[in-house]
């Protein structure tokens, strides 16, 4: 498969940029993975999963190091993907869950699409937003 190239917004503390998102496939996980490289005048950054979603959250944790976020759907605190949605659909869409929780599936987008900068944030961000979201197991 050829790399998918595409623009992107990124912010590094609170100076935006435009940088260049590139997306390869790689055979890591039992031939499949996913590798992110974002590159701009400021320097690159890499994330390398199983998926695609896996590899965004590997990209995000390389950018939180110089302060730095992503507009892109799946760096948003209410994007995540499903089991499902990672095996089967190789993390390329992720839920947009909001609360309060609504009964039925919430809606998907596709992760790699543009999101605002004010929209996006951190992987804390994400994993609180979603151990929020997720049903609590009920006492016995």
């Amino acid at each position: 498969m050829e790399p998918q190239v595409m623009p992107v917004e990124l912010a590094l503390g609170e100076r935006p940029v435009t940088a260049q998102l590139t997306l390869n496939r790689t055979e890591d996980w039992n031939g499949r993975g996913a590798l992110l490289t974002l590159v701009c005048d400021l320097g690159e950054w890499t994330g390398l999963g199983p998926d695609i979603f896996s590899a965004l959250r590997a990209l995000m944790g390389d950018l939180e190091r110089v302060h730095g976020r992503v507009g892109l759907v799946g760096a948003r605190p209410n994007a995540w993907a499903s089991g499902m949605q990672r095996d089967m659909g190789d993390g390329r869409s992720v839920y947009l869950l909001s609360l309060p929780r609504s009964p039925g599936r919430p809606p998907s987008a596709p992760t790699l699409d543009p999101a605002p900068l004010a929209d996006v944030g951190t992987i804390a961000d994400q994993d609180a937003f979603q151990r929020q979201w997720m049903p609590k197991p009920e006492a016995p």
